[in-house]
């Protein structure tokens, strides 16, 4: 659960929604760190953060069995994106 240390968030902190939709994140001196996770009905979202930006690999599986990943710099896409779709 997020908490306040010296008037900043610190540690793991879940929101849900009323929809079934939830956010995971980590928090570190104030700001979004490590990873978050998004999870929806249809489609699950993870990307990992550095200094509250996206960093490195992200990551969306669809139910239907479909992904998509990304490689991510400062919170944009690089260009090297993957989608997979099963038949």
């Amino acid at each position: 659960m997020r908490q306040l240390k010296d008037n900043n968030f610190q540690g793991k902190d879940k929101m849900d929604f009323s929809d079934g939709n939830n956010y995971t994140a980590d928090w570190a001196d104030g700001i979004r760190a490590d990873q978050a996770f998004l999870d929806k009905a249809n489609k699950q979202l993870s990307e990992q953060l550095e200094d509250d930006k996206f960093q490195g690999k992200g990551k969306m599986d669809f139910s239907d069995g479909n992904n998509y990943t990304d490689d991510l710099a400062d919170n944009t896409s690089t260009g090297e994106s993957t989608l997979v779709v099963t038949n």
